[in-house]
């Protein structure tokens, strides 16, 4: 799944592909599906308690 979505972006962003370009794509788009799984993770813990508190009141 991580390779999948990181393709996905790679491909779909010309300035990633180019600053990948050095390494083989597998670990290139491993490295990015990992990177915005991180970004995506972090976003749902910062929001999820703020969506809690706002729909108990």
């Amino acid at each position: 799944m991580l390779l999948v979505g990181g393709g996905i972006f790679v491909h779909n962003m010309e300035t990633l592909h180019h600053t990948i370009a050095f390494m083989p794509l597998l670990v290139g788009e491993l490295m990015i599906g990992l990177v915005v799984g991180l970004i995506a993770l972090g976003a749902h813990k910062l929001a999820h308690p703020l969506l809690h508190k706002i729909s108990n009141r």
